[in-house]
């Protein structure tokens, strides 16, 4: 998060982190973009397209425009850490099928990278909600249970980084 001078917001030393939300109507509460594979796709793909679809509303911009979102994803995408992956209790969820996740953190620590997407909710936003935004993570967002969790993952894994920037005492490769 970074203040109308471009410096990075700090609270007790810490970088404030954001992440892209998506509002989710239907249980009244933010998420992290985030969707089902298709056949075949890999899941690295599907991070993309996913976020394409829901955060960039991609599919209903014109061709050439879908085209240059796709270049900035393909660079800005490139560098990322698996946070989790595995189970995730949702309410969907049965004795017969459940859903396991992938959670990757994209840090842009620079705020030059993920700052050029062109955030655009996607048609069919209900109750005039703003449908995707980002949001500082925080003790008051209101975040579904499973966003909330893997949002912990990714402030540890930042708080671990930082540390280990300061212990060492030069920038490590990252974001």
């Amino acid at each position: 998060h970074r203040d109308n001078k471009g410096e990075v917001v700090k609270i007790e030393g810490y970088p404030v982190l954001e992440f892209v939300g998506i509002f989710r109507p239907s249980f009244n509460e933010w998420a992290i973009p985030g969707g089902r594979c298709k056949p075949n796709e890999r899941v690295f793909e599907t991070i993309k397209r996913e976020f394409s679809e829901e955060a960039l509303a991609n599919l209903s911009r014109p061709a050439s425009e879908q085209a240059s979102i796709s270049e900035m994803l393909a660079e800005h995408f490139k560098l990322g850490i698996t946070v989790y992956k595995g189970y995730v209790d949702d309410p969907r969820n049965t004795d017969n099928a459940w859903i396991e996740t992938i959670a990757v953190n994209y840090h842009d620590s620079t705020g030059k990278s993920f700052s050029k997407f062109p955030l655009q909710s996607r048609a069919g936003t209900e109750s005039g909600q703003v449908g995707v935004q980002w949001i500082p993570i925080d003790h008051n967002s209101t975040c579904l249970q499973i966003t909330s969790g893997l949002l912990r993952k990714c402030v540890i894994t930042e708080t671990r980084i930082i540390q280990l920037r300061s212990r060492r005492g030069k920038i490590l490769k990252y974001g």
